[in-house]
């Protein structure tokens, strides 16, 4: 059983990234509005945009990578116990 500090380190993360993707969903609709007579301009920011947003994306699913290693590992019993005692290091 997972404890309270460990359900809310994981809340957290989940949070996090949520916020994260939708931080992105909502620059990705600003910048799809944006009307910029230079293309040029536009591809660059477009380019940079989703150059970050890729590096984000890949930030995120090795953070959800993270997370089902964590639940996972919360289910072998010397793994959890393994855990809490580094914690506590």
């Amino acid at each position: 059983m997972l404890t309270e500090r460990e359900m809310d380190k994981i809340i957290h993360r989940i949070s996090s990234i949520r916020l994260q993707l939708e931080m992105f969903q909502h620059l990705g609709n600003a910048i799809s509005y944006v009307s910029i007579k230079e293309t040029a301009m536009f591809a660059c920011m477009a380019d940079k945009f989703f150059s970050t947003q890729h590096e984000q994306l890949t930030k995120s699913l090795e953070e959800l990578d993270t997370i089902i290693l964590y639940l996972s590992d919360m289910n072998d019993e010397v793994s959890l116990k393994e855990y809490r005692e580094q914690e506590l290091l």
